[in-house]
């Protein structure tokens, strides 16, 4: 279920200048998205409400774009490199060769990570425009630091920060988020005790623009209709708000219960990308005041 808009106005050029790739620079918390309150749970969080982020970038000077992301106790680290030189058994003509390696904290190599390595990578497909560097190959190393639940969701937020920390031209903003189902009781990013107790569980991950994210419903409706008239062959069309992924573990009680979760991870999907476009923003006008 992966469709992608052939224009973004957002982010479409970044900047990369290579002599600023090696100065580190890191961005607090912003405040605790607030919604509807329900109950409290072992850190004091509502049902409702997610962790707070922080991200660090520029701590690899070898990497095209690296990040230190964190969502608590959940921490990664992404670097970026590429486009480079790619080997004649993975070269495709008409667009880069995406290659992502995933890193648990022990070091070994699971199936679990396989799997994780292999969702990422088609993420990032269809977040960044391939097209533009044809025969080459870009590389996603995520290392894990610490996993305290929602890993999933905080290593694709961190290759997205990552992404546009290299530079390379994406069409909009990846957000993820995990939601956890336990007594009829939703529960936004939970923390790795909480997602054992769960009944079932889910990490959806969207891509969005900004543009799209201030307009109204029958706007956004006409925006996507737009959009798809304007697509091509190479890049397909994709919504407003359009999922790139949904990862179900467990078993939700019905096609309600599930809709439900996904509704609530898409409204609280707009503050991480509040929070990303905000940062990368405080970051690009540091490096123009340098």
């Amino acid at each position: 279920m992966v469709a992608v808009r052939s224009f973004f106005p957002s982010f479409q050029v970044c900047l990369r200048p290579a002599s600023l790739l090696c100065h580190p620079i890191s961005f607090q918390p912003l405040s605790k998205p607030k919604m509807q309150a329900t109950s409290q749970r072992p850190d004091g969080r509502t049902d409702q409400q997610i962790r707070p982020m922080e991200f660090s970038s520029g701590l690899l000077t070898r990497s095209d774009g690296s990040v230190k992301y964190s969502q608590a106790r959940t921490s990664v680290m992404v670097s970026i490199n590429g486009p480079l030189p790619v080997k004649q058994r993975e070269e495709i003509i008409d667009r880069a060769f995406i290659e992502v390696i995933f890193k648990s904290v022990s070091g070994q190599a699971t199936n679990f990570d396989t799997e994780k390595a292999d969702l990422i990578r088609q993420c990032v497909e269809a977040v960044l425009i391939t097209s533009l560097h044809p025969c080459t190959k870009i590389t996603v190393v995520v290392q894990v630091l610490r996993d305290d639940g929602a890993l999933l969701a905080a290593a694709l937020n961190g290759t997205m920060l990552a992404l546009l920390d290299s530079g390379l031209q994406c069409r909009g903003v990846m957000t993820a988020l995990s939601i956890a189902m336990n007594d009829e009781r939703y529960i936004l990013d939970p923390e790795r005790a909480e997602e054992k107790d769960a009944t079932a569980a889910a990490t959806f991950a969207f891509l969005s623009n900004s543009q799209n994210e201030s307009k109204t419903d029958s706007s956004s409706a006409s925006s996507s209709s737009d959009s798809s008239s304007a697509s091509s062959a190479s890049s397909p069309s994709i919504q407003s708000d359009g999922i790139l992924l949904a990862l179900t573990t467990g078993l939700f009680d019905n096609d309600e219960a599930y809709l439900h979760a996904q509704a609530l991870a898409s409204k609280a999907s707009h503050t991480i990308s509040s929070y990303v476009r905000q940062a990368m923003q405080k970051k690009l006008a540091r490096l123009l005041q340098e």
